[in-house]
């Protein structure tokens, strides 16, 4: 089955078939056809009963100023200029359309990158997947409610979403008691502070496989939530009813309008009076008409301008398809066919969840044991194994080496006591310090030490003398 965006644009591309244009033309589901074709039979029941009301009720005198209305209205029809007013309607709808399928949220770019950020093999790691996952869901769904009826009558209120298992009763408690503590907070960016809370328990005990994959998952998450929030705004922030009433009047006028405005002029033949010697046969002897009539305008020309208005119907409908198409754009989660099904939206962001959630546990081998990069691994790993054997194999033997007692040295305090020693022969010298402070420490030291011990003398003006000795290999 093809989706009928896909088949409209098959029908219409450079390379479609022949008379594909035409099948898409007359396609009925989905079409404009199906939602104006009741205000056109009302137009056209209303423009008969005119008819009717002029040939069948109205005596002469009324005929004659139900013609001069009509020749009026003719005369100002043109005057109305509903292009310039239906082009800045309809660009302001399908901008705010597109703004609005722009900003809907996707919960899988979110879900995905907490779930690839987790160390592997955590005992704790499917529960805090779902969980995020979860809800990362409710906050969307819930944000999704303020836009679409359908949606909210689906799911009206927190009992309905937890039935659907997306919120735990706990939960909803919470989210109950911000609304009843008068808490102005939207409910979606209430679960969205907890999912930043779960990102900060993540930090805290090192679930992540680097540092950098909090600020990451922080990132995503605020975009997410940025996203919840255009749709927020959407919700209280409309379109103004001003321009579209001002709309709606305009082309509904125009629809009177030409519903009045058609040339009813009566064809009466004015006597021809000659002139002297005048030729009857002459250029000026044919009949003259009043109103300015044409003479092709004969009973069948009139029949069709009385019961078929070919010409006003298709001004109409041009300009209410346009009316219709603006008033789409400014509502698209409605219940109409062309309408976004965010339903089925949701549907599929359950699915998902559920779907990511369990690539925590899952490996590729565990879906294609027999891949062709397996046996480069398996290659690799027996080569380090073997080359790891023969390493073994070709050390000696030799006894434990027992490392000598180290003694630990207190860092000194200031620059006279950062002095390096010489292993060989016991020697000091002292960094940032004077020649007297060098000479001092050159001079032999009381104590006797052998070759194989380090000798550290410390002396200040403030601390007595210390020597330590400490064993070096």
């Amino acid at each position: 089955m093809i989706v009928p965006s896909l088949q409209a644009v098959e029908r219409t591309a450079p390379n479609a078939r022949y008379c594909d244009s035409i099948k898409t033309l007359f396609r009925w589901r989905g079409s404009i056809y199906k939602l104006v074709w009741r205000h056109f039979v009302t137009y056209y029941v209303l423009y008969v009963s005119l008819t009717v009301l002029y040939e069948f009720v109205l005596d002469e005198n009324g005929r004659r100023h139900f013609e001069a209305l009509t020749r009026y209205i003719s005369k100002s029809a043109s005057t109305l200029n509903l292009m310039v007013m239906l082009g800045f309607f309809t660009a302001t709808a399908l901008q705010r359309l597109l703004a609005i399928q722009t900003a809907i949220p996707g919960t899988a770019k979110t879900i995905s990158s907490f779930l690839m950020s987790l160390k592997m093999d955590l005992p704790e790691g499917t529960i805090i997947v779902f969980q995020y996952a979860r809800w990362a869901v409710l906050s969307w769904i819930l944000a999704c409610r303020s836009v679409s009826v359908p949606l909210r009558d689906k799911y009206p209120d927190m009992i309905s979403l937890q039935r659907k298992g997306i919120l735990r009763p706990y939960e909803r408690l919470i989210l109950e008691r911000a609304e009843t503590d008068g808490d102005t907070t939207p409910r979606p960016l209430i679960v969205i502070d907890w999912m930043l809370l779960l990102l900060k328990e993540c930090f805290k005990y090192g679930r992540y496989n680097s540092k950098s994959s909090h600020h990451k998952n922080v990132e995503i998450l605020m975009a997410f939530k940025k996203s919840c929030g255009n749709m927020i705004k959407f919700a209280t922030r409309n379109m103004p009813h001003a321009v579209i009433q001002a709309v709606i009047i305009a082309v509904y006028y125009f629809g009177l309008v030409t519903m009045l405005a058609r040339d009813l002029s009566t064809l009466v033949p004015i006597p021809h009076q000659s002139d002297g010697d005048a030729p009857l046969d002459s250029l000026d002897s044919g009949p003259k008409y009043m109103d300015n009539g044409r003479p092709d305008h004969d009973e069948i020309v009139k029949t069709i301008i009385l019961y078929f208005p070919v010409m006003p119907l298709m001004q109409f409908f041009i300009f209410f398809a346009w009316l219709t198409f603006g008033r789409m754009a400014v509502n698209p989660f409605g219940e109409d066919e062309t309408d976004i099904d965010l339903e089925s939206v949701l549907e599929a962001h359950i699915e998902d969840y559920k779907r990511l959630g369990t690539l925590y546990t899952q490996n590729l081998e565990d879906l294609f044991p027999d891949l062709p990069q397996k046996r480069f691994f398996d290659a690799a790993l027996e080569a380090l194994a073997n080359k790891k054997d023969q390493k073994d194999k070709s050390e000696p033997k030799t006894k434990a080496r027992v490392d000598p007692l180290e003694i630990p040295v207190t860092q000194p305090t200031t620059p006279l006591h950062k002095v390096a020693s010489s292993p060989v022969f016991g020697a000091f010298s002292v960094f940032r310090g004077t020649p007297r402070d060098g000479r001092r420490f050159r001079e032999p030291s009381p104590f006797t030490f052998d070759r194989n011990s380090t000798a550290i003398t410390i002396d200040d003006d403030n601390i007595r003398m210390k020597s330590l000795i400490v064993p070096i290999d």
